[in-house]
């Protein structure tokens, strides 16, 4: 008897239809050959860790990622961009069609998905170039072709997800779409000189990232909701959107303070304010199971620590403390990644029942 083979758009068909319950359909992923790679990675029990994703089967993919990323260089270096980009773009769907649709590698479609963003982003700026639209268009050229570029590179990996079903591109949809909006805002606010300085911490790129970071960050939450046991592709979509999703969120909220500590007065106070919001951060990682957000954050914590300890000791530069601030950070994210699951028993121990705590993935019978 042939195999059948069903779509997800079919297996959620079903379970609208009554046909299959959506415990049925999680237990289905877990025997496809999805969830056997899933398992069969670590040979892990299931509730061992809870962030795990696919990366690789084994080094021949990571093989094959080096023969796709020199075959690029070398397209890309014979010559015209506006040319040898869609070459590239060609040649990758061809062996997206054999490794990722065929061969069901993961690495080498990683890879895939970036230089496919890249040719289109590339094909993009040089397209602006060529038909002399640039020229029309007032102000920095850098943050033109900036626009122009994560544009491209955004509706690129956005195709790419559509055709291959490759999560990882949804993290370049989720940052390109962020920077896109980003840059986009700054020009249409910057001066028309191209000297101009990037503001990068002005509303006009903060805001738009940071609407853009939740809608990112909404789109993951619908997948883990939608996976609460994450034994399915689902789990790697939810784990890359949070991954584009953090610095979105993060950066908009957390820069504009620290950059304005040197010249501001009470910059303690502001200081301490950073730590406060990354400390908010920091509890919806821990609820919503993700500690994506959290490594974003890091950067930032480091800095507010490092002024911190500079202001109360008196030091002249930041350099004095950097060696302290990243072994408070470093002992810090020890702590949280050795303890996590007993934390989050924790919180979801003090948190009321209602909608809100039933959508949270529970926590492991052990911590």
């Amino acid at each position: 008897m042939a195999g059948i083979t069903l779509s997800e758009d079919q297996l959620d068909a079903a379970v609208k239809a009554g046909v299959l319950s959506a415990e049925q359909i999680r237990d289905l992923w877990a025997l496809s050959d999805d969830g056997d790679r899933r398992h069969d990675a670590d040979d892990l029990p299931a509730d061992r860790d809870d962030e795990r994703f696919q990366l690789f089967k084994g080094f021949n993919d990571i093989f094959l990622s080096i023969g796709i990323a020199l075959i690029a260089l070398a397209i890309f270096a014979m010559g015209n961009l506006l040319v040898t980009s869609v070459i590239v773009a060609a040649t990758v769907v061809g062996l997206s069609e054999y490794l990722v649709v065929r061969k069901k590698t993961v690495l080498p479609g990683i890879v895939l998905a970036s230089i496919f963003s890249i040719a289109w982003a590339t094909f993009g700026v040089q397209l602006l170039d060529w038909s002399g639209f640039g020229n029309a268009l007032t102000g920095p050229p850098f943050i033109i072709n900036q626009a122009i570029g994560y544009g491209w590179a955004t509706v690129a990996a956005a195709v790419f997800y559509v055709r291959y079903r490759l999560p990882f591109a949804l993290l370049i949809v989720g940052l390109g779409s962020g920077l896109t909006l980003a840059f986009a805002g700054l020009y249409a606010t910057a001066p028309t000189s191209p000297l101009v300085r990037l503001n990068l911490t002005a509303p006009s790129t903060m805001l738009p990232s940071f609407l853009v970071g939740v809608v990112v960050f909404l789109a993951g939450m619908r997948f883990d909701i939608s996976d609460p046991g994450r034994k399915t592709r689902r789990a790697d979509c939810a784990f890359w959107l949070h991954m584009a999703a953090a610095p979105l969120l993060v950066h908009p909220l957390v820069s504009p303070i620290l950059f304005s500590l040197r010249s501001a007065e009470g910059g303690g106070l502001q200081a301490l304010f950073v730590l406060v919001l990354i400390g908010v951060v920091g509890l919806i990682a821990l609820a919503i199971d993700r500690r994506a957000m959290l490594v974003a954050s890091l950067f930032y914590l480091i800095s507010a620590i490092g002024y911190l300890l500079k202001t109360s000791t008196g030091a002249t530069t930041l350099h004095g403390t950097l060696a302290v601030s990243l072994f408070v950070v470093g002992i810090l994210v020890l702590i949280l990644g050795l303890g996590w699951h007993g934390l989050r028993r924790t919180l979801l121990g003090l948190m009321p029942d209602g909608p809100l705590k039933r959508i949270l993935p529970p926590p492991p019978p052990t911590a």
